[in-house]
């Protein structure tokens, strides 16, 4: 009894450090170690999911966040369902979704927005009980507090102008939602939590019984708030275990037989995934008015679908007929991996919604956040790693209804899309074949995110084709002139100020920087036409974020090793050397300077076709003004 105990205080620590970690590496080394009590324990996964998803509605960030890796490490110490076709099959009646049926122009004219919360914290519930006199009086009195007019005697409004029709004759009292006669029911729970109250409140109490009752009173406290999620399942009277030997190297002609738990059979009278009902609770938790719930929700099964997401949907049991039917209609020959499709699927119909229905932003950063759609854009995208090529184009088909919606009002929506193709493409980026698919579906949007007026949806365009921009050397020269053309000009309409900017040089700079990329084949982009297209990057050497001045530095540096730097470079010469002179003596960052320095070094290289004469001019005459 003791040792359970202590093993649940030593677990009830390792949650509390989720919340009260002062850092985030022991927030990571709480949650590994909640992970190898989830492989030592298995059959104890019930408990561990529900401190978990407690953690993971928490309103404190870094919390969800470690909650998310405590997931994910529950997760990846589980075996892996791969679960018998074996049982009595039934029905499911689990309405599934499937892509190729989903409308998201339907959901966004039907269903209504997710905002930050559904305001239920502005509600006054301390009305109950009053006349309608006393409701008005009550406000009147808040309201002339608000303003400071409490110590004046001025009248600013009247009854009229908070209720309209006032009568006070006709005024009834406020009839209470709950009424006071009626008798509270209370739950075995609650009432052994009172009893142990009256043990620990009772002056008569022996130092034994009061201990022992503060201790239960814990554990029923405990249980109490793990009690939201619905996963009381029922536990095991018998756990399964499996004999080990172990040699005692003290004595060799002794051995140990002990027996320990055995976690591939810790699951073996599930009918359903071990994950199926946290997952589902958190796919309902998505569409929460409450952004921090649908943040948490999007974190926990992002952990749990990248470790255990083969196996979501499956079931120990043999087809059904409605199975057997769908799978002679898709030509599928395994139910297993049919219903793993349709789980899927059926998830990622929920997270699109909620891409296209999102509204929530932070800004209460430096940089506006959109942790929501983030999120979901990242589940998505860890999802697409199971799904078929097929299902990956209806995806992309949705995004491209997200980012067509028309209207000012209408651009979360298209960020939304454009949010789902950045993570779809990084998580992409190592199979040529299919980014190419997604670089040749999404190339007119991209373009037209780059194009466009709101800066949060360029910055999400540009940093979509970063991961692609290896594969843009196999467009044609009419579509990669496009993407160089609009850099050049994005550049024109950004400043210091805008969260573009960082992304934008970087994309430029990369294109600029592939080895097989050759921009003598591009004369709207090399010769001199350069002389009017470099002096658009010269008001970034002073930018405030490191990667934006190295992106220059970077560009500049691939121009400047063209053989013809001779046509374009004189005229912009002493703008472009006191900008690097002044970068290497002032800039702090050392890795600046040096790409700086470098730079100035390949300019004196270079400097018998400028003219030896005009750069050493030009250097002398910026020595002698700084």
């Amino acid at each position: 009894m003791d040792k359970l105990n202590n093993s649940q205080n030593k677990l009830d620590r390792f949650f509390s450090l989720l919340g009260a970690g002062t850092n985030a590496l022991t927030r990571k080394a709480a949650a590994e170690q909640i992970g190898i009590i989830a492989h030592n324990q298995p059959h104890h996964l019930s408990q561990l999911l529900q401190k978990t998803y407690q953690c993971l509605i928490d309103k404190d960030w870094d919390t969800r966040n470690a909650a998310g890796k405590t997931l994910e490490a529950i997760a990846s110490n589980i075996s892996q369902w791969n679960p018998l076709e074996v049982g009595e099959p039934h029905e499911s009646m689990e309405p599934f979704i499937p892509l190729s049926k989903f409308d998201i122009d339907l959901v966004l004219l039907q269903c209504s927005t997710l905002l930050g919360s559904g305001g239920q914290e502005y509600d006054d519930n301390g009305f109950d009980g009053m006349t309608l006199e006393q409701r008005i009086a009550s406000q009147k009195k808040i309201l002339n507090e608000k303003l400071g007019l409490q110590y004046l005697d001025i009248t600013i409004f009247d009854d009229n102008d908070l209720v309209s029709g006032f009568n006070s004759k006709k005024s009834t009292p406020v009839k209470k939602e709950v009424q006071e006669n009626k008798p509270i029911v209370k739950d075995e729970l609650t009432l052994k939590i009172e009893e142990c109250e009256k043990l620990i409140n009772d002056p008569t109490s022996s130092s034994r019984v009061l201990n022992t009752a503060k201790r239960k009173l814990k554990d029923l406290k405990a249980q109490r708030e793990s009690r939201p999620l619905p996963m009381n399942l029922p536990m095991k009277s018998q756990v399964a275990t499996k004999q080990m030997i172990t040699e005692q190297p003290q004595d060799s002609s002794k051995i140990v037989i002990e027996s320990v738990i055995d976690p591939l059979k810790a699951f073996e009278d599930n009918i359903d995934w071990p994950f199926q009902i946290i997952s589902t609770t958190l796919m309902n938790d998505l569409f929460s008015p409450k952004w921090e719930t649908r943040h948490g929700a999007a974190i926990g099964l992002r952990s749990i679908l990248k470790k255990q997401g083969s196996g979501a949907g499956k079931k120990k049991m043999l087809a059904t007929p409605s199975e057997k039917e769908l799978m002679k209609e898709r030509g599928e020959t395994d139910v297993q991996n049919l219903r793993n499709q349709r789980w899927l699927e059926d998830c990622v119909v929920k997270l699109l919604c909620v891409l296209g229905l999102d509204r929530f932003a932070d800004y209460s950063s430096p940089n506006v956040v959109f942790p929501v759609r983030e999120n979901v854009a990242q589940v998505i995208a860890t999802v697409s790693k199971l799904l078929t090529p097929k299902s990956i184009c209806l995806i992309m088909g949705v995004f491209s209804k997200l980012q067509l919606q028309i209207g000012q009002s209408k651009w979360e929506i298209r960020h939304g899309g454009f949010i789902g193709v950045k993570y779809l493409a990084a998580i992409w980026q190592d199979s040529d074949e299919l980014s190419k698919r997604i670089l040749e579906n999404q190339f007119n949007s991209l373009i037209g995110g780059l194009k466009g007026q709101s800066d949060d949806i360029r910055l999400v365009a540009s940093d979509s084709l970063i991961p692609m921009v290896p594969i843009l050397v196999q467009l044609n020269s009419g579509e990669i002139t496009i993407v160089l053309q609009t850099l050049w000009d994005t550049l024109l309409g950004i400043d210091d100020t805008s969260d573009s900017t960082s992304s934008v040089t970087r994309l430029l700079s990369d294109i600029c920087s592939l080895p097989v990329l050759k921009l003598e084949d591009y004369p709207s982009f090399s010769g001199h036409a350069l002389t009017h297209l470099i002096p658009r990057l010269f008001p970034f050497f002073t930018h405030s974020i490191i990667s934006v001045r190295i992106g220059v530095l970077t560009t500049l540096k691939k121009f400047c090793q063209l053989s013809d730097v001779s046509l374009w470079i004189t005229p912009i010469l002493g703008n472009l050397l006191r900008l690097l002179f002044q970068t290497i003596v002032l800039d702090i960052d050392k890795g600046t300077s040096e790409k700086a320095l470098e730079l100035w070094s390949l300019l004196f290289r270079h400097s018998m076709q400028i003219s030896y004469k005009t750069f050493v001019s030009t250097s002398y005459l910026i020595g002698l003004c700084l």
